[in-house]
């Protein structure tokens, strides 16, 4: 679907670097296959901006919890809340936050 779009001219790829981030997820939202995880992933991965907060991304839920000593998993209104003051550096808070999450699952085989 994102190839067709893509084609079709819907989804304005040589664009994407004058666009915010908010532009792009609505054109890509648009597109079937592509939810909300996928659109962050893409905007953080393959796009590496820098502000991207994957509030729909488990890993990184869960380590935010820890890191803040939460009691649940953080929704979304309250990773937004929590990782605020990361601004406009938060896709590096998320990074780390996953070198965390990959240095405990290879502690965890190790042992």
């Amino acid at each position: 679907s994102f190839a067709e779009a893509a084609v079709a001219g819907q989804v304005t790829i040589e664009k994407f670097s004058e666009m915010t981030d908010a532009e792009i997820t609505k054109q890509l939202v648009q597109i079937r296959g592509l939810g909300q995880w996928t659109i962050e992933m893409f905007l953080l991965l393959a796009l590496c901006r820098t502000d991207v907060v994957p509030s729909a991304d488990f890993i990184f839920k869960k380590e935010l919890k820890e890191l803040k000593g939460l009691n649940d998993i953080p929704k979304r209104g309250q990773i937004m809340t929590l990782t605020e003051t990361w601004r406009p550096w938060r896709s590096l808070g998320v990074w780390y936050l996953w070198q965390e999450a990959a240095f405990k699952e290879e502690n965890k085989k190790v042992k």
